[in-house]
């Protein structure tokens, strides 16, 4: 049985434009509205600042999805 490693290209990462970013928050925003006002389903009220704060650093996705928010 002969097993080899996996062929990894090296790709370029891809980067979302402004007028995409702004397209992305304006989605999930009144979803973060709605979580704020309710307290119900906290999870859209994360992922709108998980992806402006990823976005204002120059955060990868990979690094993103490393990040753990703990509620106290």
């Amino acid at each position: 049985m002969n097993q080899t490693a996996p062929n990894y290209a090296l790709t370029e990462d891809k980067i979302i434009t402004e007028s995409e970013l702004k397209l992305i928050l304006k989605t999930i925003r009144p979803f973060k509205e709605m979580t704020e006002r309710t307290k119900k389903n906290v999870h859209f009220i994360n992922d709108y600042y998980l992806i402006l704060v990823g976005s204002l650093c120059g955060l990868r996705a990979s690094e993103i999805s490393t990040i753990r928010i703990i509620r106290v």
